[in-house]
């Protein structure tokens, strides 16, 4: 979940400027005369938060009535991931508890249950396609990709050997990377043929020198194709897969070492933060990448950092938790619309 380095106070003090003005600059560009502001358009939907460390429980915000309900997890674990399913009726909590990684469920009712069998181990990201959820368990002995159907049988299933992997969005398919450095696709059922897809070593945007260091980090498969972050010594880049198997990355400058990337629904804007927590003086920024294109803008920058990001139900809108409390929203164009109070350390997905 990526960032660059400010240096100057004076630089600091530009970035929180920005932060109340609109910014949709594309990247090498300034933006010029400040834009007369539009009334921001009224959100609706429900937010799932977190409450932060001291605070284990979930919370549900409702958009348009501005309340929030909180939902407390049993055995208070500490909230790893989670996101809503399409319909938006229920949410499932990729949690951590006991030396393992567990999976709650958060019904209509607003109560959370435990869903299924435990993980075989921790899990630092989930994924949810159809019905099916995926949990990677970078084990040393057997790193394994691992599927469960939420509709039955509540079990996990191996279905390929490796450390990274993502569901299609319908959840037919699973894309894998089982050395760090090729991917491989599967059907999520685990059965059929294994088909290579694409090698880092055919990765382009990076110094020739750079490629043989490129390690497959973690994979994000959207409506907008596959985006990967991938690791170049401490630094982290944003990687996109084309068609073709082609690795183009598009984002991440030096001292990076925090990157977040996440596809916009039915679209095909990638929404990239990049950080740097190596430096006392770091930014984190918050851009939006056309995949097509290959051209990016800056929508905001924070000279300290961004917690969490999710787009809109239908893909019209982003929002970003900031450092001190507030949630960023922006449009799909990389608009800034508004910002708004709140309190809560970290927005995970927003339903209808």
């Amino acid at each position: 979940m990526t960032k660059r380095r400010g240096r100057h106070l004076a630089r600091v003090l530009l970035m929180l400027a920005l932060l109340l003005v609109p910014v949709a600059c594309t990247e090498g560009e300034t933006q010029g005369s400040e834009q007369e502001a539009e009334p921001a358009p009224q959100f609706t939907g429900r937010m799932l938060t977190t409450g932060g460390l001291r605070d284990p429980a979930m919370q549900v915000h409702d958009l348009a009535a501005d309340t929030t309900e909180r939902v407390r997890l049993p055995g208070d674990p500490r909230v790893v991931d989670a996101f809503w399913n399409e319909s938006g009726d229920a949410a499932y909590v990729l949690a951590e508890a006991e030396e393992t990684g567990l999976i709650l469920e958060i019904g209509s009712d607003g109560r959370a249950r435990r869903l299924g069998e435990a993980l075989p181990g921790h899990a630092n990201t989930a994924d949810l396609g159809g019905s099916l959820l995926l949990a990677p368990v970078c084990r040393r002995t057997d790193p394994s990709i691992l599927v469960m159907d939420v509709e039955g049988p509540l079990k996990w299933k191996k279905v390929a050997s490796g450390c990274s992997g993502a569901l299609s969005p319908d959840g037919q398919e699973v894309v894998y990377s089982p050395d760090a450095r090729t991917l491989w696709t599967i059907a999520a059922s685990g059965r059929g043929r294994t088909r290579k897809f694409a090698d880092l070593e055919e990765l382009t945007g990076v110094e020739p020198d750079d490629v043989p260091l490129a390690r497959v980090e973690n994979i994000d498969w959207g409506d907008g194709g596959i985006a990967i972050e991938v690791s170049i010594a401490d630094r982290l880049l944003a990687v996109v897969a084309g068609e073709d198997g082609s690795l183009e990355a598009i984002a991440g400058d030096p001292g990076v070492n925090e990157l977040e990337l996440t596809w916009q629904p039915d679209g095909d804007q990638l929404a990239v933060v990049t950080f740097s927590s190596a430096f006392n003086d770091a930014e984190a920024v918050l851009r939006m990448i056309d995949a097509d294109q290959q051209e990016g803008q800056v929508v905001a920058i924070d000279p300290s950092r961004f917690f969490n990001m999710t787009w809109s139900p239908n893909g019209d809108y982003l929002v970003v938790t900031t450092s001190d409390g507030r949630w960023l929203f922006a449009d799909a164009e990389g608009n800034w619309l508004k910002s708004e109070h709140i309190v809560a350390a970290g927005t995970l997905d927003w339903a209808p």
